[in-house]
């Protein structure tokens, strides 16, 4: 009988001693909900993405934010299905951006 005691209890002190990684929970998946895509043109070809939260606005795709994580954002699927889609559609932004030398909303105030 000694000789479970003694592994429970050896067990249970070393996890004192350090932690793992269940302990340090990472946040799960970003998902925009903040965000909203707003259709600047009638054909709803031209679209602006706005943060409700932070005041954020701009033409372009918002600056970090993944394919799935546009895609995540309400009412997305309406304009693309999938995830390269919206890879095509950054790219296009990206090269629309670098041609008008990233000038956005918040320059034309």
């Amino acid at each position: 009988m000694l000789r479970l005691v003694i592994p429970l209890y050896r067990a249970n002190f070393l996890s004192h001693l350090y932690h793992t990684t269940s302990i340090l929970r990472m946040p799960g998946p970003f998902v925009p909900r903040d965000w909203k895509i707003i259709e600047t043109s009638p054909s709803g070809l031209e679209r602006t993405f706005s943060n409700e939260k932070t005041g954020e606005s701009t033409w372009y795709t918002p600056e970090g934010m993944s394919a799935a994580e546009i895609l995540a954002i309400p009412d997305a699927k309406k304009y693309w299905s999938t995830t390269e889609e919206v890879e095509k559609y950054i790219r296009a932004m990206a090269a629309e951006k670098a041609k008008y030398g990233g000038q956005d909303i918040e320059d034309q105030a």
